[in-house]
């Protein structure tokens, strides 16, 4: 069988914690989507091998929240459901396990919203593009300082760091690889760019959906060439999806040492995308707090 897929049309490969929740629920409105009921399915992450047990888990875990969702709605899919089965129960996945997600859907435009992909190196991004070389690329991004935040307070809340934990503890979580590479936007793009033409890398920032959403969901409808109904989001697209409460405060040296880790990368990254977007505000906020 050839390398080359068909299916899936596009790929949102993140950022972590920057909305990509928030635009698998919204997307999955569409009629003419399909986007896996189990998001992040990473497998370009962990291609041709063994499911880690934490993915099996985690895969599980939705199952049984899909279900008992579609149960109390009275809308019971058995399609969707033989998904899920097959999802959870696959030892091992090879490029025939993730065609087969998308073969019952060839009809719709499929979609894979995994951040992890934006932690790919270029080298596993070549190997995406060999096998999706028409693919759309979606990138969300949200000020770095925020974003990393998010990112540690999630790992205390789930046990990944201690819940209470010192200052240096945190700069080892910051400096570690998975929080790192998924803040280093500069770095996610020119991996991508270097196997993907611009005009299929389409880029998106938090303040946008906060602040615009169904804006930002006709430029993405448009980029993906999807018909643009108002009435297929609306109901959806103002809220926020995945949003945990009461997050802890940042120490203020906490947010200094993540100001002056990401100005160089937020440089880096203005020459690249220009500064008619909110890179100049992060990249201010940087500079500022950097010098208190």
């Amino acid at each position: 069988m050839s390398e080359e897929m068909s299916k899936p049309d596009f790929l949102c490969i993140g950022a972590q914690k920057s909305a990509t929740t928030w635009l698998q629920w919204v997307l999955s409105s569409h009629p003419d989507v399909f986007l896996s009921p189990v998001k992040e399915l990473d497998y370009f992450t962990h291609p041709n091998q063994s499911v880690p047990q934490q993915a099996r888990r985690y895969r599980f875990e939705k199952f049984d929240n899909i279900y008992m969702n579609m149960r109390n709605a009275q809308k019971v899919d058995p399609k969707i459901l033989l998904y899920l089965a097959n999802t959870c129960l696959v030892d091992y996945q090879d490029d025939d396990y993730y065609r087969s997600i998308f073969e019952p859907y060839k009809s719709k435009i499929c979609g894979d919203i995994s951040p992890s992909y934006s932690r790919l190196s270029q080298g596993e991004v070549e190997y995406v593009n060999k096998r999706l070389p028409q693919a759309k690329i979606i990138f969300l991004m949200r000020d770095p300082i925020e974003r990393c935040w998010s990112n540690l307070d999630q790992n205390m809340r789930f046990g990944f760091m201690p819940n209470n934990p010192t200052i240096d503890q945190m700069k080892v979580q910051i400096n570690a690889g998975q929080v790192a590479d998924h803040s280093n936007y500069a770095r996610t793009l020119k991996n991508w760019s270097a196997h993907y033409d611009t005009n299929l890398i389409h880029v998106e920032f938090m303040e946008n959906v906060i602040g615009e959403p169904l804006d930002v969901l006709q430029r993405v409808c448009d980029f993906l060439g999807l018909s643009y109904r108002e009435n297929y989001f609306k109901d959806k697209a103002g809220q926020k999806a995945n949003e945990l409460p009461n997050k802890k405060p940042m120490p203020p040296e906490i947010e200094k040492y993540i100001a002056e880790k990401n100005i160089p990368m937020l440089e880096e990254l203005q020459e690249h995308l220009g500064k008619d977007n909110p890179i100049s505000t992060w990249l201010d906020r940087c500079k500022s707090i950097a010098q208190q």
